[in-house]
């Protein structure tokens, strides 16, 4: 009996230190509910608009508004910061679904929307806007926090300095090791750097979007500075008006998997390392579309940073200084592994003559050509550069070519490394075979007349789980000894199948009237680059006398349910009925057409020719029969 009663209070103890207050409902205001709450306890906020600041005062408990289009709290007739955690504050303190915003974070650790000092929360699903701060972090400062930051807007925030060195727009972290993903980070102003800012700080960006940030002196995206070393991966880094990622003074970040694309700064626009101790780590990035005055992809003074399996292309340097890689001082040594430097502006490769830097380039495929253990200089056949598509073609030279020492186990999109015989050079490791691509050929006939249609119906089956594209499509037709024909029917950028689809596609071509009687053969190949990658053909008899007349032409067709309409056949296999269309074949006297609706036609054809006549369904499964009489 004792045992029981312990039991019961117990759970009577458990459910008292988990209860649920509503607010307005319960407390009128946010802070109230915060206040009133314990830990383990769950506050939930009603849509609605809240004019006032929030201190989580330490507690372990969870703050859930509506969403974050719904609960808003606004601290702009208070001008004070939005949200504090400034007690010590663990994982199991939760901020989730609101708006932050019109927050003025001031004092030595700045946070205009949200400070974290000494405290590791969970802030989730929220948005955080319009915040400004003096000095550090206009949208959230971490400082010595291992925060945790998850599917979070960070837009619009500013820092404001007198002596222009305001840092993190968007985010500011000293010490610690916060975790950023799945966030996207835009449209954030400050003096030095308009994005994110870890100054001795280990953690974690990963999953983000870090775009169209400001500022006004070197840096827009993310800086690295004071020893810090975060690892970035799976982040866009885009459209800057200043160098994409900055590695200062001793910062040693990891970049992985990373799109640096359209940033524009004055010296580096994709990546400026600046630092005599400087040892950033870049595994498949893609460093393309970014411009300087120098170093338009890549701008290294003192650093000696290590880049593996980067694909740096299409960027431009605006003077004469290396619109891939420019270095600068005696004690730069970048080194460059497996990496693609093609098609850059004026130059891949910079060294400023006065300051002998010594970049060391191995198993690269450099534009132009440069002195390396393995290095190539031939077109890597990119699948379609101009609109940003950088994977390898088959016949890319870069396949293969690579070394498997220090390579990454997988490339940017997680394929393992290596496909074939080796490593691949550049970000991409092209998958053999192109994903799977099969060929069927079907909706052919055994005979045909000169003059008449070669109609049939190609498809195009992705058997891999990855998307996969061919380039270049041919029709072939064949009668030894004195005919061997072929005709390019698509020829262009690369045509993309998703995983586990099929494309097909009615296409037909008309024989010459003087093509020679006898048995041939026809058929379709598709390729990537010069690489074949499947093919399938058919045999028929030109001349043969068939037993029933082609369908082609107009018809009176006549279907159940009092029904009588014109249609038209095509040779290409095509037809028209009205407004409705659709597809047909014929074999011999075996005759079937579908509408795009679904419904379909089968039957048979006089012998004689002129009629035809079988069933009919429709999509929803009723059946019918019609005839029809050449008009």
């Amino acid at each position: 009996m004792l045992r029981k009663v312990f039991v019961a209070s117990f759970a009577l103890a458990a459910c008292a230190h988990a209860a649920t207050i509503h607010v307005p409902e319960d407390q009128p205001t946010i802070q109230a509910g915060i206040d009133a709450a314990s830990d383990g306890d769950v506050v939930r906020v009603a849509a609605g608009t809240y004019g006032e600041v929030l201190d989580f005062n330490g507690k372990a408990i969870e703050v859930r508004g509506a969403g974050s289009d719904l609960s808003v709290v606004d601290a702009s007739s208070i001008r004070e910061r939005v949200v504090t955690f400034n007690s010590g504050e663990e994982a199991a303190s939760v901020l989730d679904g609101f708006t932050v915003t019109e927050g003025t974070g001031g004092g030595s650790y700045g946070g205009g929307g949200i400070l974290c000092r000494f405290s590791s929360p969970t802030i989730s699903n929220c948005t955080v806007t319009d915040n400004m701060a003096w000095a550090y972090g206009g949208g959230i400062s971490c400082f010595a926090s291992n925060a945790t930051i998850s599917n979070c807007t960070v837009s619009q925030n500013s820092v404001r300095d007198l002596y222009d060195f305001g840092q993190g727009g968007g985010i500011y972290c000293a010490g610690g090791a916060p975790t950023i993903t799945q966030c996207t980070i835009t449209d954030n102003w400050a003096s030095a750097t308009g994005g994110v800012v870890c100054s001795r700080s280990f953690g974690t960006i990963s999953d983000c979007e870090i775009s169209e940030n400001n500022c006004g002196l070197s840096y827009a995206g993310i800086l690295c500075r004071s020893g810090a070393a975060p690892t970035i991966t799976n982040c866009t880094i885009r459209d800057h008006d200043a160098a994409g990622i900055g590695c200062g003074d001793t910062s040693s970040p990891t970049i992985a998997n990373c799109t640096i694309s359209g940033n524009v700064g004055y010296n580096g626009g994709g990546i400026f390392c600046k630092g005599a101790a400087v040892e950033a780590v870049m595994n498949n990035c893609i460093i393309q579309g970014n411009s300087a005055f120098k170093g338009g992809g890549v701008y290294v003074e003192f650093g000696v940073p290590t880049l593996t399996n980067c694909t740096i292309s299409g960027n431009t340097a605006t003077s004469f200084a290396g619109g891939g890689i420019s270095c600068r001082y005696k004690s730069t040594a970048p080194t460059l592994i497996n990496c693609i430097l093609w098609g850059d502006t004026p130059n891949e490769v910079y060294i400023d003559p006065g300051y002998l830097s010594s970049p060391s380039l191995t198993y690269c495929d450099v534009e132009g050509g440069y002195e390396g253990d393995g290095n190539i200089d031939g077109d890597p056949l990119f699948t379609d550069a101009e609109n940003g598509d950088y994977h390898l073609s088959a016949g890319s030279p870069c396949i293969d070519a690579g070394t498997a020492s220090g390579a990454p186990g997988e490339d940017f999109e997680g394929d393992l490394r290596p496909q074939g015989a080796g490593v691949d050079i550049g970000a991409d490791e092209y998958l053999a075979g192109a994903g799977g691509l099969e060929l069927e050929l079907r909706d052919y006939q055994s005979n045909y007349l000169p003059g008449e249609n070669v109609a049939f119906t190609i498809d195009i089956q992705n058997t891999g789980e990855e998307s996969a594209g061919l380039t270049r499509g041919v029709f072939f037709a064949a009668s030894p000894p004195s005919v061997d024909y072929e005709q390019t029917i698509y020829n262009g950028r690369a045509f993309m199948i998703d995983g586990g689809a099929t494309f097909s596609y009615p296409w037909g071509r008309q024989i010459p009237g003087n093509a020679p009687l006898g048995r041939y053969t026809a058929g379709i190949r598709i390729y990537d680059g010069e690489t074949e990658l499947a093919s399938d053909s058919f045999d028929f008899e030109m001349g043969g006398e068939p037993s029933c007349e082609s369908m082609v032409g107009q018809w009176t067709l006549t279907y159940e349910w009092d029904g009588v309409t014109s249609i038209t056949f095509f040779g290409d296999g095509t037809f028209t009925s009205g407004r409705l269309s659709g597809t047909w074949k014929q074999t011999d006297c075996e005759v079937e057409w579908t509408y795009t609706s679904g419904t379909r036609y089968w039957g048979v054809m006089a012998p004689e020719g002129g009629f035809m006549e079988g069933e009919m369904e429709t999509l929803a499964g009723r059946m019918g029969t019609w005839s029809a009489d050449r008009d």
